[in-house]
């Protein structure tokens, strides 16, 4: 038999949603009632080849085939999305099962069994009560694990998952989803308590998704950011990246009113750091300290910087000033012919003021000075005459 003859697998598309769930808006009730159907069929299908599988020999079926647990994951995915009564009935049974697979190294098997979690941890935030919300943690593990990962693409997905949820949890209309969005940052917000810095820099990073995804965050929940800097206390080097990553993104992210609030906490914070220039943390400080300066202006950053880095930012202030004069210096070496910026405006200005600032007693005094020059002009021609005629 085949799982295509009995429609139990769909063409996806790059989102993990079959044709005809982006199709379903516009079916009649009696289209969606065809597709449940359908759907229906599947699972007694698959609970009748369950039944085979128990009992079937390992080469009958290569669990370790990339296309089959693809797919595996697609029809997962669609049946817990389509039927909410089969979420909620077999939740414990599909979240023993994923907790019983390993996340794959394969990038592109790892986004298929990503929309099954993204659904999962969504259900569970809507019906499970805080103290049984186990489950719901066993996802987040898996997804902060995987954004410490050294492959790239797999951070990219759990980047893209986070961004997913954000995005999901806040546009939800729904009055009973209300306060999800602030319970999945309260979540994910419970392990910097932890004890591993491997896992605290794992969140950090989290976080600063949710605040580029939502730099709005801060204004509900202010205790977010605060819970972070607190972290800049920790001697762990692995932490401390992850922190200044953060705020690198919260400066870049939130407007100049919003980052005034927090601007005392952000220079007190990353300024204890730089004095260190391994790792690149002081050349990760300064480029923060001149996006601040950009948005915030050179005053507010110098009232708001405690006395003993007074003399650093005014370091850091003052190279930036003097990138802004040598890169003009340097356009003008290369281009001679051609004033920089305001220039001929200055001269016409030295002009007019010197026009202004004559008074009547000083062009009187001019003149006779005019003329003085006139008559020893006249007395020397004189002279000058006189000599070649004797000489003659």
């Amino acid at each position: 038999m085949s799982f295509d003859k009995f429609r139990l697998v769909n063409d996806f598309n790059d989102h993990g949603k079959s044709e005809s769930d982006n199709e379903m808006s516009v079916n009649d009730e009696g289209g969606v009632q065809n597709l449940f159907r359908d759907d229906a069929n599947r699972i007694l299908m698959l609970e009748f080849a369950s039944c085979f599988v128990e009992g079937s020999d390992e080469d009958l079926m290569d669990a370790n085939d990339e296309m089959i647990r693809m797919k595996a994951y697609q029809t997962l995915n669609r049946m817990l999305v389509a039927h909410s009564s089969f979420c909620c009935s077999k939740f414990d049974a599909v979240m023993d099962l994923l907790s019983n697979t390993k996340s794959s190294d394969n990038a592109r098997l790892l986004p298929y069994r990503f929309f099954c979690l993204q659904t999962l941890l969504t259900y569970a935030l809507k019906e499970c009560v805080d103290e049984e919300n186990t489950k719901a943690f066993l996802i987040l593990n898996e997804i902060i694990i995987v954004l410490k990962d050294s492959n790239q693409e797999g951070r990219k997905v759990a980047y893209d998952t986070l961004h997913g949820m954000s995005c999901k949890l806040r546009s939800s209309s729904c009055s009973s989803d209300a306060g999800l969005y602030e319970k999945f940052v309260a979540m994910i917000c419970g392990y910097l308590s932890g004890p591993s810095p491997h896992i605290k820099s794992g969140v950090v990073s989290a976080i600063s998704v949710l605040v580029y995804s939502h730099p709005g965050l801060f204004n509900t929940m202010p205790d977010v950011f605060h819970s972070v800097m607190e972290l800049l206390h920790s001697k762990a080097i692995e932490v401390i990246k992850a922190v200044l990553g953060f705020v690198k993104v919260v400066v870049s992210s939130l407007q100049s009113n919003d980052l005034q609030r927090f601007l005392f906490d952000i220079l007190d914070g990353v300024l204890r750091w730089s004095s260190v220039s391994r790792h690149y943390f002081r050349s990760k400080i300064i480029v923060i300290l001149e996006i601040i300066v950009r948005k915030c202006g050179t005053g507010a950053v110098k009232a708001a910087t405690p006395e003993k880095f007074k003399e650093f930012v005014q370091g850091v202030i003052e190279n930036r000033h003097g990138k802004k004069s040598s890169s003009r210096a340097e356009i003008k070496d290369s281009n001679p012919d051609l004033p920089l910026k305001g220039s001929h405006k200055r001269k016409r200005g030295d002009e007019a003021v010197k026009k202004t600032v004559i008074s009547p007693r000083g062009e009187e005094r001019q003149k006779r000075k005019k003329s003085r020059h006139i008559g020893i002009g006249k007395t020397a021609g004189r002279m000058k005459g006189s000599a070649a005629s004797s000489r003659g």
